[in-house]
């Protein structure tokens, strides 16, 4: 069934945000595919148009940019694209110490992609949604929502703040035409990196370690039924089950040994590493 709405999809091009584009076209929806402009952006819009034959147009634009998140809006807004249901999924992480990873640049980056560009998207996009019978938003966190992250500090700092703010926003939003959900999947092979960084992963915390396909229908699947938030992966709802029951200290101490990488980069890292792109 097609229709002429469109799903936007933010991070659409690879990884989760790839599995997500691909399993709401599966559903019928048409997509928009917004993300860095590379070549896998075209690829991954055209085999979505061959694949499942529904309307699926894309945008490549860094959302790092101070004006991007007004420009994606502005591209809908000129293209005539009615949006009810933008997933926020762009974001990128690391694993280091915060002292020695990168530099400050690096940091700016992950912090205007993960929290200003998702709240601006939100903030530009809500008055869109409110024109459709029903709409519905969501945006990725992560199991880092849940406490702080040794290794991964920022990001996991940035995902605390997107599960908070989402979980606001829904209730802000209860009574409107809009469902707001946040997805929260543990660790997962989006790519060459991810996978090898996983590896080094122990216990329960290598076990969880889920594919891309394995995430989105459950994510997409709640989503539609208004679900508040989403944890993908039995394993992960155990860990987050126990998890309250441990004292936070132990929590970060279980939580530093098994996140310390084995290697660490050092202070030349550059901002645009694509390499930890987890989308």
């Amino acid at each position: 069934m097609q229709n002429e709405t469109y799903t936007l999809i933010t991070g659409g091009s690879e990884g989760i945000g790839r599995a997500l584009a691909e399993d709401c076209a599966k559903r019928g929806m048409n997509i928009l595919l917004v993300a860095l402009p590379a070549p896998q952006l075209e690829k991954t819009a055209q085999h979505i148009r061959d694949t499942y034959h529904v309307k699926t147009e894309y945008l490549g634009i860094d959302l790092t940019q101070e004006n991007a998140p007004y420009e994606v809006h502005e591209w809908t807004q000129q293209k005539g694209y009615a949006v009810d249901i933008l997933i926020n999924n762009a974001g990128f992480g690391y694993a280091g110490a915060f002292a020695d990873y990168a530099s400050p640049e690096f940091f700016d980056k992950l912090m205007q992609l993960n929290m200003r560009a998702l709240v601006l998207l939100n903030r530009l996009f809500i008055p869109e949604l409110q024109k459709h019978p029903k709409a519905y938003l969501m945006n990725l966190g992560s199991m880092s929502s849940f406490q702080p992250v040794p290794y991964q500090a920022v990001y996991g700092a940035s995902k605390a703040f997107i599960y908070n703010f989402t979980r606001a926003l829904r209730t802000e939003l209860a009574d409107s035409n809009i469902s707001v959900t946040v997805m929260c999947p543990g660790g997962t092979n989006t790519n060459s990196i991810n996978k090898a960084r996983n590896g080094d992963l122990k216990g329960l915390a290598k076990k969880s370690i889920l594919n891309p396909e394995d995430i989105a229908p459950k994510a997409i699947e709640a989503m539609l039924k208004g679900k508040a938030q989403v944890v993908t992966g039995r394993i992960n709802r155990l860990i987050l089950a126990i998890s309250k029951l441990i004292p936070l200290g132990t929590r970060l101490k279980i939580a530093a040994k098994n996140l310390k990488p084995k290697q660490e980069f050092n202070k030349t890292q550059d901002a645009s590493h694509k390499a930890d792109v987890t989308v």
